[in-house]
């Protein structure tokens, strides 16, 4: 387990702590990186790094800009945000789960970290007219179960559009410590004038926001 710095720069505040903390629960080398300078991926593939983690402000633009760095990463990336409320413990993870099939791949990552931390996990799952959601949550639900992990289904009160933004709304009332979501696939004309969902949630959320990339062949974090 290691605490890497990209360029040798630590964060001062409790960003920094919280890194420490997951590093050793998890058992996992990450990389805190407090600007978007830097070439991530060359220094991430020779250091072994298992999470990338980012603390920044929550501006709209600097966010951008790290999820455009961000879109191809191998790994999962964590981002902590100066408006985050530091809780050096993760009891309760919530997932947003929606109709599309790469939601299933966050099952595997949620598994790693309750496995580690003894977190119970929530799935939101959308309420859409399909079936598609209701059978992403019922794979996830299936794989945490078979390691005998605490995890609910509550259905959202909005669709597979709208869901990442609802689990955020909700992540007081839902008691999480960790949001984990799946990033956009590609970005519409929304998403370009307004920003993408996950964007949104990282101008907001009080707590940690863990994004996987939506391709089922990147995943190394887990078992």
């Amino acid at each position: 387990m290691n605490l890497l710095f990209l360029n040798d720069t630590a964060t001062t505040d409790l960003r920094q702590n919280y890194a420490e903390f997951l590093a050793q629960v998890l058992n996992k080398n990450l990389l805190v990186v407090t600007s978007i300078e830097g070439d991530f991926d060359e220094y991430m593939e020779k250091n072994n790094v298992d999470i990338l983690c980012i603390a920044c402000h929550d501006g709209k633009r600097v966010l951008q800009r790290y999820l455009n760095a961000c879109r191809t990463l191998r790994i999962p990336y964590l981002f902590l945000t100066d408006i985050w409320q530091p809780v050096l413990a993760i009891r309760h993870i919530l997932m947003p789960v929606s109709m599309l099939e790469e939601e299933v791949y966050k099952g595997q990552i949620c598994a790693h970290l309750a496995r580690a931390t003894g977190a119970s996990t929530t799935l939101l799952q959308a309420k859409d007219y399909g079936s598609k959601a209701l059978h992403n949550a019922q794979k996830i639900k299936t794989l945490l179960e078979k390691f005998s992990l605490d995890c609910k289904t509550i259905i959202a009160k909005k669709d597979s559009f709208h869901v990442t933004e609802e689990s955020c709304d909700r992540q007081h009332e839902l008691h999480a410590d960790m949001l984990i979501l799946t990033a956009s696939r590609d970005y519409g004309l929304d998403d370009i004038f307004f920003g993408p969902p996950e964007r949104k949630v990282l101008q907001h959320s009080r707590i940690p926001v863990m994004l996987l990339n939506p391709r089922g062949d990147l995943y190394s974090l887990c078992d």
